[in-house]
């Protein structure tokens, strides 16, 4: 088997905000000086190698990322990014087009999923022009990091600045001229009630109840702006297709304004009392300070050895694009307990919450990850995840804010089963076992986004048949590894009936392969093979992916696997067949070429289509049984041909893309999250180091990177050989 690497224990769960819980201040009276050209030097250390535009150069039909430029603290409750476009399309960032319509508040987790409790700011000189197409300047961007953004709008003459916290920001605009009216432009994506102005506190307040679903029908996202210039006029506007645009005027001869953010999901006083404890009355570079300090605590907790300046730079970018995800959705009340609105029941209830989150995209590598490295911030995560189960009775698949129908298989339970297996804190085990053992019994519609669809025939007959429902044989070897994943918790609770009968029926993923064609297949409800059988057919009883992505799916038996392919040697040998295989498809069920074949297709690694999650174990098998010539090999080129400074290779979906990054490149991949154990391929760098809360090291060094051979590289915890 593979080397156990024992986890740290008892590390508190935080609930950590870009800055001190107080925020920053500034002396009463002490007033904003704006500079006439942006001088600020953002801090350096690990942000500074961070390229937040990486991924972000796609569209519907390719993508090399799908990301959006996110500024933000790590796991911001609310993001924020350029928006290019106006605002109607999921692509509203291009770095390819040159016109800026606005900051946008932005919630989305994908542009699959599309956005929630949005919101544009746009300063604006001259006559009216609210609409986005209107309103667009050419820009220059200065600083463009997760920590802070600077830019010149061409058009007006005007440098905005702008630094997030975790639930608000700070943005301060000066303008060249001073001779034309001047305003902020605020457009919501429907049209509720109009914008609230008081005049005695300069304060604008509002919400939008914007949504792509999976909330109650009472949900809201509101926001609180304090302006330190003093607006004399709000007025109101509705665009052609109902967005309510609100006109905050200023003097003629202000020349500069800063206006201070808040945010919350809970109302428009905890929008308030969230502005003033993270932001205050600061400037933007002094939350960009702290802010960028929050990321250099995260980021610096690994330290690389040997690695250029463009490895550093997709190491660092990688690493930041896996702390956004999942989001905060939790707000400190006025004594500083946590508390939140539930978009599953619509009520304010007490605790963590955390939200956009696909499992089926993230449970390979970004929660493997974060226990490895930030096991003090996960236990806090999964206890948000129990508490969707808590008030909506199933833990969420796809969370966005709420439960969304998406994807397929219970791989929160995977999710919980890691963390688990690895000591985690902060959750309560038998809460967790309760959750998940829900999840894998409870028979629901297939669009309920939890629980499992064809569970009675799954039970029945050992697998799910494709002529009852599609995806079948996906969903069987789904179900099977998330059954070993129920095994494990129910192991660790103590419940032995429970960790038998699931890991019994872990094995039904024999019932899909078939020895002749060694190939996992669709298989009626009689028991006979679909026919006629073509490997290279997308969908149909596979999801995105045909029978050759889905090839080597059983990473909690790579040697049960080997043994039905004849053989270690033959698996690890037909996982490099992979590779060499042409990247031929056929649309089948999906009628058209979507983007996932298109990637596949032209990436030159023939039916290795790591663009999509379901190979992203693939390569690891190969050394489970004992072939780590092959997966090092193999890895190292995915590392060096597949990752650049500015591409990923396919969606980065909620930090999937780049985790896998981060855990290939130094050598520990988690082929089955839920065993506690890692497989080891040759590490990228000569050294890296992993410093942990409460002094723990986690140290691996490269003696010989050597990818044709067992490279000999050394692990150490706390400086002893593991």
């Amino acid at each position: 088997m593979c080397p156990r690497f024992t986890q740290c224990q008892g590390f508190v769960p935080i609930i950590f905000p870009a800055h001190g819980s107080e925020g920053l201040r500034v002396a009463d009276g002490e007033q904003c000086v704006m500079p006439q050209t942006d001088t600020y030097e953002p801090i350096g250390g690990a942000i500074a190698s961070v390229n937040v535009l990486c991924g972000t150069d796609s569209r519907p039909s390719f993508s090399t990322g799908n990301t959006l430029p996110l500024i933000s603290a790590p796991h911001g409750m609310t993001h924020w990014t350029p928006q290019t476009g106006d605002g109607n399309d999921r692509w509203f960032f291009s770095p390819g087009d040159r016109v800026f319509s606005g900051i946008r508040a932005t919630h989305q987790p994908s542009p699959w999923m599309s956005d929630y409790g949005q919101f544009v700011l746009m300063p604006q000189s001259g006559d009216p022009a609210p609409e986005a197409w209107r309103r667009s300047s050419a820009y220059v961007s200065r600083h463009h990091r997760p920590d802070y953004f600077c830019a010149d709008l061409l058009k007006d003459g005007w440098q905005i600045r702008f630094a997030p916290t975790m639930r608000g920001a700070v943005l301060s605009a000066m303008r060249r001229d001073t001779d034309t009216p001047c305003r902020l432009i605020v457009e919501r994506f429907d049209n509720p009630e109009p914008l609230a102005w008081d005049k005695s506190t300069n304060r604008v307040t509002g919400f939008t109840r914007k949504n792509s679903g999976g909330v109650t029908e009472n949900w809201a996202h509101y926001f609180v702006l304090d302006f330190d210039a003093p607006v004399v006029g709000v007025s109101e506007a509705v665009t052609g297709d109902g967005h309510a645009l609100t006109l905050i005027e200023f003097a003629p001869e202000t020349q500069a304004f800063t206006a201070r953010i808040g945010t919350s999901f809970i109302g428009a006083k905890q929008a308030v009392l969230n502005l003033t404890r993270e932001v205050g009355t600061v400037t933007p570079e002094e939350v960009a300070t702290a802010t960028g300090g929050a990321w250099n605590a995260l980021l610096e907790r690994f330290t690389l050895t040997g690695a250029t300046d463009a490895e550093r730079r997709i190491f660092y970018s990688c690493l930041y694009r896996a702390l956004l995800f999942p989001r905060v959705l939790h707000e400190p009340d006025a004594h500083g307990e946590p508390f939140h609105f539930s978009p599953y029941t619509g009520a304010v209830l007490p605790g963590v919450l955390y939200g956009d989150n696909g499992f089926w995209d993230t449970f390979r590598t970004v929660y493997p990850l974060l226990s490895l490295a930030y096991p003090d911030i996960l236990g806090g995560i999964i206890d948000g995840w129990l508490q969707a189960y808590r008030e909506s009775g199933f833990l969420p698949e796809w969370s966005s804010p709420g439960h969304r129908s998406v994807m397929i298989g219970t791989h929160s339970q995977a999710v919980i089963a890691d963390a688990v297996a690895k000591g985690i804190t902060g959750f309560d085990y038998e809460t967790a076992l309760e959750a998940v053992v829900k999840g894998a019994t409870s028979t629901v519609p297939d669009d309920a986004g939890y629980g499992r669809a064809a569970l009675a025939e799954y039970d029945a007959l050992g697998y799910v048949p494709c002529d009852r429902i599609s995806k079948a044989t996906s969903r069987t070897l789904d179900y099977a590894y998330d059954d070993y994943c129920v095994a494990q918790v129910a192991r660790v609770v103590g419940r032995g009936d429970l960790h038998d009968r699931f890991m019994a029926q872990s094995e039904r993923w024999r019932n899909v392969f078939d020895a002749e064609t060694r190939f996992f297949r669709a298989r009626n409800t009689d028991g006979s093979w679909q026919t006629p059988f073509d490997p290279f057919v997308w969908g149909g009883a596979f999801v995105e992916g045909s029978a050759y992505q889905f090839r080597f799916s059983v990473p909690h038996d790579p040697h049960g696997l080997a043994a039905l392919f004849g053989g270690a040697d033959a698996l690890a040998e037909a996982v490099a067949d992979l590779l060499e295989t042409p990247p031929v498809y056929r649309v089948g069920s999906y009628g058209q070429t979507i983007h996932e074949m298109t990637e596949m297709a032209t990436a030159n690694f023939g039916q290795y289509a790591h663009s999509n999650q379901p190979v992203h174990a693939t390569l690891h098998m190969a050394a489970a049984v004992g072939r780590s010539d092959i997966t090092n090999r193999l890895v190292r080129r995915v590392l060096t041909e597949y990752y650049t400074p500015d591409t990923f290779p396919g969606d980065e979906d909620n930090g999937e893309m780049a985790a896998w990054y981060i855990l290939a490149a130094i050598g520990l991949f988690p082929l089955c999250p839920g065993s506690g154990e890692y497989v080891l391929n040759a590490p990228l760098f000569a050294g890296v180091s992993l410093q942990l809360p409460g002094g723990k090291t986690l140290r691996i060094e490269t003696d010989d990177v050597l990818v044709e051979t067992a490279t000999a590289h050394t692990a150490y915890w706390n400086d002893a050989p593991v």
